[in-house]
């Protein structure tokens, strides 16, 4: 009969590499999935303001949609987090993009696209920084 403890530390070493090859191609994978959320996330981010620099033809209604399109985006980064690297720094993205989803519903319906801009542009600036700074963190590329 062979030895159990040679038997048992052959399989440990030729099972450890394979383990590794697909915990390491799944970070990768999970990695680009969280990068490719988080470029979609700054596009909407990017998209919401496009539609406040239509100077004063911009309703609250085109920027209350730009902003769905930021909360969807931003449910898909949190998910991301959720399930792989909720840090301090995806958490500040979630934190910035519930922030501009307040400051946009706390918009009155008269208001104007510059005041609108005005309004809401802290809010739009602090989640543009928190994505780039988890961007950087993943070595993500720029979008």
């Amino acid at each position: 009969m062979r030895n159990p403890i040679a038997l048992a530390l052959t399989l440990v070493l030729v099972a450890a590499p394979a383990f590794a090859a697909t915990s390491s191609m799944q970070g990768t994978s999970n990695k680009q999935q969280i990068c490719q959320d988080l470029g979609e996330l700054r596009a909407a981010v990017t998209n919401l303001q496009a539609v406040q620099q239509k100077k004063g033809s911009a309703t609250i209604g085109e920027i209350q949609e730009a902003q769905d399109r930021v909360d969807k985006a931003a449910a898909a980064v949190k998910q991301d987090a959720i399930a792989n690297r909720n840090t301090p720094a995806m958490q500040n993205v979630q934190k910035a993009a519930k922030d501009l989803h307040a400051a946009v519903q706390a918009l009155p319906p008269s208001t104007t696209a510059d005041q609108a801009k005005a309004k809401i542009k802290p809010q739009v600036d602090n989640l543009r920084n928190a994505l780039g700074q988890v961007q950087k963190n993943l070595s993500c590329p720029r979008t």
